[in-house]
C-alpha cells in the first residue's frame, strides 16, 4: 500500500538545537494525508534536528514567551505511533543527507561508497 506523505514548512521563532547548536528558524511538518492538514509546531510537538538528528520537543517555559526546542530525554510515555514516526523521520533525514534529495526518477544525486 502506497502512503502519501505531505510536507509543509512553517517559520518558527529562531532557536538553536540544544545538542549541536544548529540554528533553526523553520520547521517542516511531515504528516500522512489521512491524518489531516497538519500545521505549524505547537508546544509539546516532537521534532528532529536536521543537522545532528537529535530528538527534540517544542516547549514554552512561560506564558507569552516564544516556543523553544528542548531535548527529548526518552520515549517514555510517548504513544508507539509517535515513536515510530520519529524513527521513520530520522531514517529519512539520514538517507537524504547521504544520497541527496530524490529526483523524479527516485535516484539520489550523490553516490555513497560502502
Amino acid at each position: 500500500m502506497k502512503r502519501h506523505i505531505k510536507l509543509r514548512t512553517y517559520p518558527t521563532p529562531r532557536d538553536f538545537c540544544p545538542h549541536c547548536g544548529h540554528e533553526m528558524d523553520a520547521a517542516s511538518s511531515f504528516h500522512r494525508a489521512e491524518d489531516g492538514p497538519g500545521g505549524p509546531p505547537q508546544p509539546g510537538h516532537l521534532s528532529v534536528c536536521i543537522e545532528c538528528m537529535a530528538f527534540l520537543r517544542w516547549h514554552v517555559d512561560a506564558p507569552g514567551r516564544p516556543m523553544m526546542l528542548v531535548p527529548l530525554p526518552s520515549f517514555e510515555g510517548l504513544p508507539l505511533d509517535a515513536v515510530n514516526r520519529l524513527l521513520e523521520l530520522r531514517a529519512a533525514l539520514k538517507l537524504a543527507k547521504a544520497y541527496g534529495p530524490p529526483t523524479r526518477q527516485g535516484a539520489g544525486k550523490k553516490e555513497v561508497k560502502h
